[in-house]
């Protein structure tokens, strides 16, 4: 999903976000987007995705169909995918991310999937029914 590639052209670049934006452009065409800065480092996919879902759910309004969703990063600093937490971290968290990386950098994005862009409505099982 777009997280996930965002996501990964951050770690990419060794870098660190404070700020997750999200654009939506409804089946009007019309683009709202929203965007919040957090007191915390991200780089992870899942916590990015978390907070990304959080935005959207404050800019989508239900009923109203949807055309277009992104996501971006900013404040953008050079980083060791260090997230500060009140909880100490899961260490296998960035063990796992670290070889998705390094599988889909080898592999290609669509080798290794989350379930959840499987289910229905999700970005990539849509483009699937187009037969992308």
């Amino acid at each position: 999903d777009v997280t996930e590639i965002a996501a990964a052209r951050l770690r990419k670049q060794g870098m660190v976000a404070a700020t997750v934006c999200v654009s939506l452009k409804d089946s009007r065409f019309v683009t709202r987007s929203h965007r919040k800065t957090y007191g915390e480092e991200l780089c992870l996919t899942e916590d990015i995705y978390e907070r990304a879902a959080e935005l959207l759910e404050e800019l989508w309004k239900p009923g109203t169909g949807i055309r277009l969703v992104g996501v971006s990063l900013e404040n953008l600093s050079p980083g060791e995918e260090v997230q500060i937490r009140l909880l100490p971290e899961d260490p296998s968290r960035r063990q796992l991310q670290n070889t998705l990386d390094r599988i889909r950098d080898r592999y290609g994005d669509d080798s290794v999937l989350r379930g959840r862009s499987l289910l229905p409505g999700s970005l990539r099982a849509t483009r699937g029914k187009r037969g992308r």
